[in-house]
């Protein structure tokens, strides 16, 4: 029972938030234009600043593990690969192809990490996952332009075609807002002063909307009508998103002797539905964009039950 009440507690408060968005929209209490600016606030403000605040409060030499991100990250490049040799055996359209590729690998991390994590292990438990936040942020886009390139069907055969798209992307993720807030955070860190109380207060205040604000506005964004059509191929996809992946991931963590926080970060990487970015970045790649939506509908329905179900199994076998 204890276990139950443990992942009911660490899903259900991010669910509820969810709902309210999809609420706050079929109650007409707030407009479509303003859940894009919060949305916007969140992704360029609130977010960045709470990350950088965790990063620049985190002790480095009690929390950095280097054999934890090396695993995260070269397991993200291993589901992006194993992905791209099987899909195209089941999967003959190229543009679903890539979108199925980057859904797969490209989990809403940022996203679902922090509040997972401080819900399972409190806020002191949450520095593995900030500091994995960190690094994948950066590592899924670079994938999802090269991955997306490879099953384009304009992909260019002239040499240099792939370079030409991954510059342009390199430096979106310079001027990525989370990723400029958790360079800040570094800094921060390691300079010999601490910020005024006061300053750190207002981060904290404005960093603290982040988590309630991107839930409740990625709940106002859900679009039902978006699921007609190649529901079947969607749901799969979803599926394995879900299930599958987070298993052969988590199975390979607990072979390699991760416990804990360290597997519960590496569950949550895995585990978080599909990428809300995963649909802009195959709309503007000229992949089926549409396909990316079903999948981030869905995975975003289903992750309760697979989250609290992945959570109370790790819990009961004393894994986390």
């Amino acid at each position: 029972m204890d276990n139950l009440r443990y992942s009911l507690n660490a899903v259900l408060p991010l669910l509820m938030l969810i709902a309210a968005g999809q609420v706050f929209v079929r109650l007409n209490i707030a407009s479509s234009r303003f859940f894009q600016e919060a949305n916007r606030f969140v992704f360029k403000v609130s977010m960045p600043l709470l990350l950088c605040r965790n990063i620049y409060r985190t002790d480095f030499s009690a929390v950095l593990d280097p054999p934890l991100i090396l695993f995260g990250l070269g397991s993200v490049v291993l589901v992006a690969m194993v992905s791209s040799l099987i899909t195209p055996f089941f999967v003959k359209d190229r543009a679903s192809t890539g979108t199925i590729v980057q859904a797969l690998f490209r989990g809403n991390f940022s996203l679902f990490g922090l509040p997972l994590a401080i819900n399972l292990f409190g806020q002191e438990g949450a520095a593995p996952t900030t500091m994995m936040i960190a690094f994948t942020v950066p590592v899924f886009a670079i994938l999802a332009v090269v991955f997306l390139s490879i099953h384009s069907p304009q992909r260019e055969q002239a040499p240099g075609g792939l370079i030409k798209r991954v510059l342009p992307v390199l430096w979106d993720i310079v001027k990525n807002p989370l990723i400029l807030g958790s360079f800040a955070g570094l800094i921060i860190n390691i300079l010999p002063t601490t910020l005024p109380g006061f300053v750190d207060k207002a981060i904290a205040d404005i960093g603290a909307l982040a988590v309630p604000l991107s839930l409740i506005v990625l709940g106002s964004q859900f679009d039902f009508s978006q699921l007609k059509g190649r529901i079947k191929l969607a749901s799969t996809v979803a599926v394995i998103r879900l299930t599958l992946v987070p298993l052969a991931m988590v199975s390979l963590a607990v072979l390699a002797g991760f416990r804990d926080v360290r597997l519960g970060t590496i569950y949550v990487l895995f585990a978080s539905p599909t990428s809300v970015a995963s649909y802009v970045m195959a709309r503007d790649m000229n992949s089926d964009h549409v396909l990316a939506g079903q999948i981030i509908i869905l995975t975003a329905l289903l992750c309760g039950l697979t989250l609290f179900g992945g959570i109370y199994i790790l819990k009961t076998l004393t894994l986390i």
